[in-house]
């Protein structure tokens, strides 16, 4: 089975520089843009199935990049909680609370402990796994789609050193005979 993993396209708190999280924000016309030209590059693909955070922002994407899809909307695929840093600049904090978020998670500010939200992502990965479909999608977050990669390659970075732009497009590869996942690719637009 293939699985395009897809970060949404530009939403109005991306614009102005805002920490999101699980809020839900529309996308910017850039960001309908952004979704256009993914779906472009995943326009040769038939999909059986086309999964969705239940965000506006992952919904969107997903109907603009495949017309005519109804995804189904999954509130495990939502961004990592952030916490009280919702709707805060994204520069508001110092170098050592980074440096906790890496270790932690958003504990610290209220939101997601770091092992919860890598147990949501690994969770949707194992029922990836129990699907019969050829080429699946799923519309998803930055933080979602860098998680979903680290745990596919089975390395472990801080995920600051990772930085994915709006409708950037991983594509990966689960072979259930040997049940064994696979990076092919990411169109990484920055």
């Amino acid at each position: 089975m293939m699985v395009f993993v897809v970060r949404h396209g530009q939403s109005e708190s991306n614009e102005q520089g805002l920490w999101t999280g699980q809020m839900d924000v529309p996308l910017t016309e850039r960001g309908r843009l952004d979704a256009k030209r993914a779906g472009g590059l995943i326009a040769p693909v038939t999909f059986d199935h086309v999964f969705s955070s239940d965000l506006s922002r992952a919904v969107e994407t997903a109907q603009i990049a495949v017309p005519g899809c109804t995804p189904e909307q999954l509130c495990v695929l939502r961004e990592v909680d952030v916490g009280d840093l919702m709707g805060q600049p994204i520069d508001c904090l110092t170098d050592a609370q980074r440096e906790d978020i890496t270790a932690h998670g958003y504990r610290a500010f209220n939101g997601e402990p770091v092992e919860d939200f890598r147990a949501r992502v690994e969770a949707f990965r194992h029922e990836l796994e129990q699907m019969d479909y050829e080429n699946v999608a799923v519309f998803t977050h930055g933080g979602w789609l860098k998680e979903f990669m680290l745990q596919v390659l089975g390395v472990r970075i801080p995920t600051a050193k990772l930085r994915f732009g709006n409708c950037a497009v991983g594509v990966f590869e689960y072979q259930r005979e040997k049940d064994n996942w696979r990076f092919h690719s990411l169109f990484n637009p920055l």
